[in-house]
């Protein structure tokens, strides 16, 4: 079982499913495409039904399924959902079960989050600094005055204080 991580209410999640002969381990195509039920929490009756579809014709055995995680199809946020996955190959049912999240929180949260600050800094800010920082030119490096540039070079994130090597004092522009 793999777990296909925790993801946001209208979302779009991918199943794989990598279909293997029992006798042999090697990959084969099953005698029709796959189908999946998806239930939620550990409820009987499931709320999605489909075939997969054969991702690559160049490759045995690789199927995937594409579904979008909305309310109108029964899928709610805060709940946690099982995939099963069945194919036939020469007569006998194989299966495979995955597992995944829809968040509590929504897209809109998020962005507000980033977007008004209610965290300091923001996500975007943070984000600024961290880039400027792992790829931003340096300037004064082995002087008593660092500055570190945004990634596009238009203005300093970082402005550091420095004796014998150790910073002593920093501001960060985070706008």
């Amino acid at each position: 079982m793999a777990n296909l991580g925790s993801w946001l209410i209208d979302d779009y999640i991918i199943f794989p499913a990598n279909i293997s002969s029992l006798s042999t381990g090697g990959k084969v195509d099953p005698d029709s495409n796959p189908t999946y039920w998806v239930y939620e929490d550990e409820t009987a009756t499931n709320i999605a039904t489909g075939s997969l579809t054969k991702h690559d014709s160049a490759r045995l055995g690789f199927y995937t399924e594409r579904l979008q995680l909305t309310a109108a199809n029964g899928f709610e946020k805060g709940k946690c959902y099982n995939v099963l996955v069945e194919a036939t190959i020469g007569g006998v049912v194989v299966s495979k079960s995955d597992n995944f999240q829809v968040a509590q929180v929504t897209r809109e949260t998020l962005d507000a989050i980033v977007e008004t600050g209610t965290i300091s800094p923001t996500m975007a800010q943070a984000f600024r600094l961290l880039m400027a920082a792992s790829v931003g030119k340096v300037a004064g490096a082995g002087t008593s005055n660092v500055t570190i540039r945004d990634i596009n070079d238009t203005k300093d994130r970082v402005d550091a204080t420095v004796s014998s090597g150790n910073r002593t004092a920093v501001t960060l522009i985070l706008t």
